[in-house]
């Protein structure tokens, strides 16, 4: 290999590392200036959800020690310092995707069921799956004969694994308050 061919690898491995950091510094500022926006949006998305469980409530984060993988957050929903109920914040993932569930309770019924994040493969049928959930009454001794047929049934089965996980922490913890 002659002088010439080796300083043409050098001056196009510079350009591309050149090319590279460039891209990387720029990528690194684009997350700096997105990554609070992108925070608030989701702060904003949850703080909506929250209204549509308990629409005219206060909510305070219980900040408990939650053993259970699947739950992420616990809401305390009170209007004028009375208990109306307990918002879950739940999630589970399967092979066709993720489902991140927002569930209200409320003296041991699920009072409502609103998706966070669906990346299910069949996401549309999961939507409507969980909006058939809110005309029912949803509680521990009930939660496993829901019916589970809706053309996305790992993903039915999922969200009723979640709630069932939210319905026995609230057994667990706040059924006799």
């Amino acid at each position: 290999m002659d002088k010439k061919s080796i300083l043409s690898y050098l001056k196009v491995g510079l350009i591309l590392a050149l090319i590279a950091s460039i891209c990387g510094i720029s990528i690194a500022l684009l997350n700096s200036v997105t990554a609070p926006i992108i925070e608030n949006n989701a702060y904003l998305k949850e703080q909506e959800t929250l209204s549509l469980i308990y629409d005219d409530a206060t909510f305070e984060n219980l900040n408990i020690d939650l053993e259970e993988s699947n739950i992420s957050k616990v809401y305390v929903a009170k209007k004028d310092e009375v208990v109306k109920g307990y918002v879950y914040i739940v999630s589970g993932k399967n092979a066709y995707g993720k489902i991140e569930l927002m569930i209200g309770i409320t003296d041991g019924v699920v009072t409502a069921v609103e998706i966070m994040t669906n990346t299910q493969s069949f996401g549309k049928l999961v939507n409507q799956y969980v909006d058939n959930l809110n005309d029912q009454e949803i509680n521990n001794q009930n939660v496993f004969d829901l019916d589970v047929k809706c053309g996305a049934t790992y993903g039915a089965k999922l969200v009723r694994s979640l709630i069932a996980v939210a319905l026995e922490h609230y057994q667990g913890g706040f059924a006799n308050e």
